[in-house]
């Protein structure tokens, strides 16, 4: 594998970082490769926009200094894939979401070991990003009430077009093989809780790979709308499907492949 490389460039006025095992080629510089927060701000002309890392270290000290760049306070998608979460005090990363309140639109913490101690480091500052519009917290270990909690926090966001969130745990067995009909079963109670506060776009409970069969599971909500002369009903398809299957599971024998149910 390739070392992990730090990127900054400019595009049409914008500046992005980009840290990963194999990043894109960067318009204009490559930094040195040492820590990450302590080295990139001196290199920045105009506030921080898009910080996205992937396959890479994040150290306690990242994070804690973090929070104490100024130039970062404008920054509008905040991208963490396949980072290392699971030993890590978030506090700081709160901290840095209630400083970009006003202008984070999109939140990304995909395959980050996260549970529900960080989760909780960052629920109150989450609730306050009204601007988000993309969430993703796929691959975090979250129980079902915790889940429940988070949605809590993420209903209150009303700009919200399109969210990704974990399967709860309880939707596995003590072998991580999927048990569907748990996921059919919660899934329509927790899209309530967003319900309740707004009309949700597009959300996602998307399962880790199944240690069966070697698929993943995604309950999409997808809002359709259909207007009948001077009235619109509104409707909600769920779609369950595999969007990889390396070989049929037994418990499961590829029934899902094209399940469409209306709720």
């Amino acid at each position: 594998m390739a070392a992990s490389r730090t990127a900054w460039y400019s595009v049409f006025g914008r500046s992005f970082i980009c840290w990963a095992s194999n990043p894109i080629n960067p318009l204009q510089h490559h930094l040195p490769e040492s820590n990450l927060c302590f080295s990139l701000p001196r290199y920045l002309k105009k506030p921080l926009e898009i910080l996205y890392m992937a396959n890479c270290p994040l150290s306690q000290s990242d994070l804690d200094y973090l929070t104490y760049c100024l130039n970062i306070f404008e920054l509008r998608c905040l991208t963490l894939i396949n980072v290392n979460l699971c030993y890590s005090l978030l506090e700081p990363l709160g901290f840095l979401l209630e400083r970009v309140r006003h202008t984070l639109e999109c939140l990304e913490l995909k395959s980050c070991h996260m549970g529900e101690s960080q989760f909780n480091a960052l629920l109150p500052a989450l609730s306050q990003c009204s601007c988000l519009t993309e969430v993703n917290f796929y691959d975090s270990e979250l129980s079902l009430l915790f889940l429940k909690q988070l949605l809590y926090h993420t209903a209150k966001l009303s700009q919200l077009t399109d969210e990704m969130y974990p399967a709860p745990l309880e939707c596995y067995d003590n072998g991580d093989v999927i048990l569907t009909h748990r996921l059919e079963k919660f899934c329509p109670e927790l899209l309530d809780i967003l319900k309740a506060k707004r009309q949700p776009k597009e959300v996602i409970f998307a399962t880790m790979q199944c240690s069966k069969c070697g698929g993943r599971q995604n309950v999409a909500f997808l809002k359709k709308i259909h207007f009948k002369g001077d009235c619109g009903t509104e409707k909600w398809n769920l779609v369950l499907e595999i969007d990889k299957i390396l070989r049929e599971c037994p418990l499961q024998k590829g029934a899902w492949m094209c399940n469409h149910l209306k709720v």
